[in-house]
């Protein structure tokens, strides 16, 4: 694919075509054009660059057809033969200024940056107008040469606009041409000539379908920045990195120079614009990278390997396979443009060059541009892995990386620049899924490397320093590469310790699942129903808070047909609570026998407590044990809140003190006796039920659960019913979701046969 989209690039591309001359010579002519225009130019250099004057490339096309190489090869509007220096005009203003000339050494236009552009302090006086308006003349004149002006636009309006398009005769077998005029009162000036577009075309559009996209995309990177910082979900280590690379890409191509750019406030500004970007790459590979590993339990790359110095097979493998779909990448997109350039007059055409000019400048700087995408791609598939399918969401992120570069394709209509950048972004899409995150950058990296590193040779000698160190970077990765498929498997067999944050989160999770795991084994403790006993009408119901906690209840049936319930609670949350919880439940089944007194199995599990040794956790318990034949029972206390009687219509509690189980002074406590009558309801509740809070922190208190209990009619219902209701005005305050607190009720009700 390399070798057919090269191929194809120099036989149809002007800028793969053989360079401009650019020699001294060049400087001679430029300094003899601005002495006719009025001007004198100082400290004048000669360098190949870009158009300075927006849109050749694509009017040509455009206008042209395929017969457009031609014409910018000649122009020299695909390859720009520049001077750069600065220029003073007298009784203006002096500063930088590029004049670009096309093959055959004539004038096609300048760009000038007078001192204190963009931001001059003070508005130009009438004198100064006026010689600025004289030197602009000139420059038309010189720019016109022998042809002459024609149409409406032949003479200049009395009062100057900010842009002016001059149609010139046509001649026969030529385009037909114009001198175009952007004049920015007290800041830039350019004077250019160029193909006449009839269709008028702003020559500096406002690419709003460019900019919204790009501050939304750095708008939400921000966001998930700032997002996954506050929640310490974010690593460092690879960005760095990735972002050093991306530096010195930027540093090869340089930043040009003062004279090119307008004074050193604009240079200043380029310098902080440069570290901006890399300040940018460096965030959004941190946010899609940490995004991903957190999609993925014990994610770990190849690039972790690496930076710990272990390049094996498997790295081996990924750099390789990375160079080989960067090649092709660079392939397609050369045949893209090719293409496109064969098709031009068909609604195709290409919209740019096919490399930056000169290679590996500014945001299309090879490692810059690789990183980026690479993160770009990665970033989706994190993004949408969490809403949707591993399969789908990895197709869906490529087919947005797809719209989202195809606003900066090269190539026009938007269909034609779809369609290139979404087979771009299929061939990032199986590297990733095939050989992983560190094959996926390497793959975009050495697309962009290739692609400067030929333009480098193309340019040669003007682009030196990009074919080296494009020809430096591309050797050591196929060097690296073979080095490490050659490698023992072993190298790659040690344990890679994942980012610390990585490390954070998994314990997150095994600690959650533990939890869970430990709250599903305090549900299996406790009874699923309450036991069938002839006379008795039983309910319970327990709701567990997030953690893992300390409510309990059970039920022993006596052989003599006594009822022992327990209703208890285990100071906080985790482990130590669930083994007391057990311990409890332990000690209670095998207590709780005919011949003992709530009181005395009270003392019985305090000292199997303090057996177990030392513990900081307290247990509050209330056991009743009850005679369904009669209603008559005893009731001992440790600490539990106390239980609510309902009879005769009125609710009371039964105060039944005791400290609850667990280190301190030894215990006493006491058997209080409590008798049901017929149609009495009993209701034992954690400190959960009237502890928990609304979203005002108002408790939900000890006199609701009474004034339930007393609701007209409630007395002559089932105790599910009763339950139901407590639970359900309980939950009316607290709200939906987990309680701060277990919560456990247990409705014990005698019925009444005559009711």
């Amino acid at each position: 694919m390399l070798g057919l989209g090269l191929w194809l690039a120099i036989r149809t591309l002007p800028e793969w075509r053989p360079p401009p001359r650019a020699d001294s010579a060049l400087v001679r002519i430029a300094g003899a054009e601005m002495e006719a225009a009025g001007a004198h130019l100082r400290s004048a250099k000669v360098q190949l660059g870009s158009s300075p004057f927006s849109g050749a490339y694509d009017r040509a096309f455009r206008l042209l057809g395929p017969a457009a190489a031609d014409y910018l090869y000649e122009r020299s509007d695909a390859v720009a033969r520049c001077v750069e220096g600065t220029l003073e005009v007298p009784g203006v203003a002096s500063g930088g200024v590029t004049l670009a000339f096309d093959a055959g050494g004539r004038l096609r236009g300048l760009e000038w940056w007078p001192a204190g552009a963009p931001f001059r302090p003070a508005q130009a006086s009438e004198a100064e107008r006026e010689a600025r308006r004289a030197f602009v003349a000139r420059l038309e004149e010189r720019l016109r040469g022998p042809d002459a002006f024609v149409g409406a636009d032949a003479t200049p309006p009395p009062v100057e606009g900010p842009i002016l398009r001059r149609p010139l005769a046509p001649r026969a077998g030529a385009p037909a041409e114009a001198v175009v005029r952007l004049d920015n009162p007290n800041s830039t000036l350019q004077v250019y000539r160029t193909l006449h577009d009839p269709s008028r075309a702003a020559e500096t559009p406002l690419r709003l379908t460019k900019i919204v996209p790009a501050l939304l995309l750095v708008l939400l990177v921000g966001v998930l920045f700032l997002v996954l910082l506050v929640r310490r979900r974010i690593g460092p280590r690879i960005a760095y990195g990735v972002a050093a690379l991306a530096l010195i890409s930027l540093s090869v191509g340089g930043i040009g120079s003062e004279h090119a750019y307008g004074g050193v406030f604009t240079y200043t500004m380029l310098v902080l614009y440069h570290l901006f970007l890399v300040v940018y790459l460096a965030v959004l590979w941190m946010v899609a990278e940490s995004l991903l590993r957190n999609t993925v339990a014990g994610f770990t790359t190849s690039l972790d390997a690496i930076g710990y110095g272990r390049l094996g097979p498997r790295a081996g493998r990924a750099i390789l396979a990375g160079l080989g779909m960067g090649a092709f990448i660079a392939g397609l997109r050369l045949l893209g443009s090719a293409l496109a350039a064969r098709l031009a007059g068909a609604s195709v055409h290409p919209t740019g060059g096919a490399f930056p000019i000169p290679p590996f400048s500014d945001n299309r700087s090879p490692l810059f541009e690789g990183a980026f995408l690479a993160a770009l791609l990665v970033l989706g598939i994190a993004l949408l892995r969490g809403v949707m399918q591993k399969q789908r969401a990895e197709v869906l992120a490529a087919v947005l990386f797809a719209l989202y570069t195809s606003l900066w394709a090269p190539v026009a209509p938007w269909g034609a620049a779809f369609a290139l950048t979404l087979g771009v972004a299929t061939a990032l899409l199986f590297v990733f899924q095939r050989y992983g995150l560190a094959s996926l950058l390497v793959a975009a990296m050495s697309a962009a490397l290739l692609r400067d590193t030929l333009a480098a040779v193309r340019l040669a000698p003007h682009a030196l320093a990009a074919l080296l160190a494009g020809t430096l970077s591309l050797l050591a990765l196929a060097i690296a590469g073979a080095v490490a498929i050659r490698r023992p498997e072993r190298e790659e067999e040690g344990r890679i310790e994942a980012p610390e944050y990585l490390r954070r989160i998994e314990n997150e999770h095994r600690v959650k699942h533990e939890m869970d795991l430990l709250s599903r084994m305090q549900l299996a403790l406790l009874p699923e129903k309450p036991p069938a006993v002839p006379g008795l009408d039983l309910a319970v119901r327990t709701v567990l808070a997030t953690e893992a906690g300390g409510d309990l209840y059970d039920f022993v049936v006596e052989p003599t047909g006594a009822l022992w319930i327990a209703a208890g609670d285990v100071s906080g949350h985790g482990y130590s609570c669930g083994i007391q919880h057990a311990m409890v439940k332990a000690a209670f089944m095998s207590l709780a026998r005919d011949g003992r007194t709530p009181a005395q199995v009270l003392m019985e599990i305090e000292r199997v407590l303090r057996s177990a040794g030392k513990t900081r956790l307290f247990t509050s318990l209330t056991l009743l044990r009850i005679d369904p034949a009669t209603g008559r029972g005893l009731l001992a206390n440790a600490g539990h809140p106390y239980p609510l009687l309902l009879e005769n219509g009125s609710c009371r509690e039964i105060p039944a003190p005791g400290l609850p189980l667990g280190q301190g002074p030894p215990r006493r406590y006491e058997d209080q006796p409590i008798e049901l009558a017929p149609g009495a309801i009993l209701v034992i509740a954690s400190d959960g039920l009237y502890e928990g809070t609304d979203r005002f922190d108002a408790q939900y208190g000890f006199d609701r659960p009474s004034q339930v209990l007393t609701s007209v009619g409630l007395f002559r219902r089932p105790a599910e019913a009763i339950l139901e209701a407590i639970t359900a005005d309980w939950r009316l305050h607290v709200g939906d979701g987990p309680p701060s607190d277990d919560t456990t009720v247990v409705v014990v009700k005698r019925p009444n046969l005559f009711a």
